[in-house]
């Protein structure tokens, strides 16, 4: 999603990954977490993570793109 002053990367991952095996930028990333969409709206709320712009709407596009491949 781009924005005026800059932009962000949302991804949604669809299968099993073990998180040790991935290589994360010391510089750039302070933890990872993998959370389902109820969890995420719920860290949100507990002002635990970051309120990322339109993230609703992230899960609502993913879904109707899952309707429309039958998944």
């Amino acid at each position: 999603m781009k924005y005026s002053v800059g932009f962000d990367d949302y991804y949604v991952v669809e299968r099993e990954i073990d998180s040790c095996n991935l290589t994360l930028q010391y510089e750039e990333v302070q933890a990872v977490k993998w959370a389902d969409e109820e969890e995420i709206l719920q860290l949100i709320k507990e002002e635990r993570l970051i309120p990322y712009h339109d993230i609703e709407r992230l899960f609502s596009i993913h879904k109707q793109k899952c309707k429309q491949k039958g998944q």
